[in-house]
């Protein structure tokens, strides 16, 4: 089952959101003829969307646990997206898509056909090519589609501040991937990603002073130490398509309140 998007836009090539990249794909034909076992899927993988883009117009879509969609060979720019693949009978041997017969074994599952009610999220957003093009723009719409703001009611004892931030950066460019305490626990590791095409210079804020930072590999051990800028911030430069993981140490028992205190007296 599949809601059908279709574009107006004369293209066979999409962006995709991809593992801390994104990826240009271009639709491809195939003889048939040449697959006698099983054919080609035309369906492929996204994590947050999926772009087409040509002239003066584009069209992303977002989805929220709908990995699979397909651009349509149809020259108007089509994206299907696939809301519930259902099987009745694995390994059946009258597939149009299998002329090779069966996979395997029979085995009969009525579960998997998904009866029942079902919802689904997703969403789109009509823009330029320059702005399909903009990594940021798409990103900030991935982000704010996929971690709404969630409010929290607290029993504080006293108001809270008006605003207010554990870790922060000015970039619109850079996605968060992950804040955590590192394996070995004697650090909080840090680890943001850049989708675009171009590097990006930014920092890392934080409410807590810093002792020591450096930059990380994926399994979180050290590399390079970092030059603090100031006691709260964290230099960044993440290439394009890049990946940026920084271990961090903070000064103990000390509070950006207490420090900013001390340093006035």
């Amino acid at each position: 089952m599949r809601v059908l998007f279709p574009a107006g836009i004369k293209t066979d090539v999409v962006s995709v959101d991809s593992q801390f990249c994104v990826l240009g794909r271009q639709l491809k034909k195939y003889d048939l003829r040449r697959f006698t076992i099983e054919h080609p899927a035309p369906v492929a993988p996204m994590q947050r969307y999926v772009t087409v883009a040509r002239g003066r117009r584009g069209l992303t879509l977002f989805t929220e646990g709908l990995p699979e969609y397909e651009l349509l060979p149809d020259r108007r720019g089509t994206l299907a997206l696939t809301l519930l693949r259902c099987v009745g009978l694995l390994a059946a041997e009258d597939l149009i898509t299998r002329p090779g017969g069966k996979a395997g074994w029979h085995n009969e599952t009525p579960e998997a056909q998904c009866l029942g009610h079902h919802s689904f999220r997703y969403a789109v957003t009509p823009h330029t090519l320059e702005e399909s093009q903009n990594s940021s723009l798409l990103n900030e719409e991935a982000e704010r589609f996929h971690v709404p703001l969630m409010p929290v009611r607290r029993k504080n004892p006293g108001p809270m501040e008006l605003e207010g931030s554990f870790l922060s950066t000015p970039s619109r460019e850079l996605v968060f991937s992950a804040l955590k305490q590192s394996e070995d626990g004697t650090a909080t590791i840090v680890r943001v990603w850049n989708p675009g095409l171009d590097a990006v210079e930014s920092t890392l804020r934080f409410s807590r002073p810093i002792k020591d930072a450096w930059q990380a590999r994926l399994d979180e051990q050290s590399v390079d130490s970092v030059e603090l800028r100031g006691e709260y911030e964290v230099p960044l430069h993440v290439g394009p398509h890049g990946i940026a993981t920084v271990r961090i140490q903070f000064k103990e028992g000390v509070n950006r309140d207490e420090s900013q205190e001390n340093a006035t007296k």
